[in-house]
């Protein structure tokens, strides 16, 4: 049986998730929905399936994308990497601007830096059971 996709938090050395922070903040019906949204198209799906297309996601730079979640007129954006069947959920803001004038995309950046140092670890963390923030997320731990 192949593995499916999974979604799981990126968490810093000082203990901080910057995706479940952001979703914990927001009111509960826009917190679902960017919950159901990771569901419905992130998770569960086979790993040699493509990312979803626009205006689901969107390619950033290189391997970085973007969920694109909308709730009545607020435009909230998760950003994401693949890493063969996991996706780390690096950075989540609500979209008022381009990111890149606000150093969010520098702040992914450094997520995907170091998640790309910890890959073993992420792996050896996943299978020794991680803690579970939601039903469908799993936290990474670094």
């Amino acid at each position: 049986m192949v593995a499916r996709t999974q979604a799981i938090h990126f968490r810093d050395r000082r203990g901080r998730e910057p995706v479940n922070e952001f979703v914990d903040d927001l009111d509960p019906k826009p917190a679902a929905k960017i919950d159901d949204f990771i569901e419905e198209h992130l998770n569960g799906k086979d790993p040699s399936s493509p990312p979803p297309e626009h205006p689901i996601s969107s390619q950033i730079e290189g391997e970085l994308r973007e969920l694109r979640v909308r709730f009545g007129k607020t435009r909230y954006r998760v950003l994401f990497q693949r890493s063969e069947n996991l996706i780390v959920l690096l950075h989540a803001f609500e979209k008022n601007t381009r990111f890149e004038e606000d150093g969010r995309f520098q702040a992914a950046d450094e997520c995907v830096a170091a998640g790309a140092t910890q890959g073993s670890r992420l792996r050896r963390t996943l299978s020794d059971g991680a803690s579970v923030s939601h039903p469908s997320l799993t936290t990474l731990f670094i």
